[in-house]
């Protein structure tokens, strides 16, 4: 993590990850020293689901297992769904 930042990025495009991301827009409210969080990206299964969560929730970008994994400004990862190995290949893990 960066200087007072942190640069986020989500497996997950559901239920779960729409309560995280909630949760991060409050963190400033009860906590006067909460790091910056910087929302870079969001992967998912489904295309449709994480460009939609995107742009709900002001990520950057949404992008598939390979190239989240390849972003490297990424410092903190939520893993939020059940289904993590539909997501994201074994080798990855």
């Amino acid at each position: 993590m960066s200087e007072g930042k942190a640069v986020t990025g989500f497996i997950g495009a559901g239920g779960i990850a729409r309560a995280h991301a909630f949760a991060l827009e409050s963190m400033s409210f009860y906590y006067n020293d909460a790091p910056e969080i910087i929302k870079e990206s969001v992967c998912s299964a489904s295309r449709k689901s994480r460009d939609s969560f995107a742009g709900r929730f002001g990520f950057i970008s949404s992008c598939d297992p390979g190239e989240f994994f390849r972003n490297d400004k990424i410092d903190t990862v939520f893993i939020l769904g059940p289904k993590i190995h539909e997501i994201v290949d074994d080798d990855f893990l």
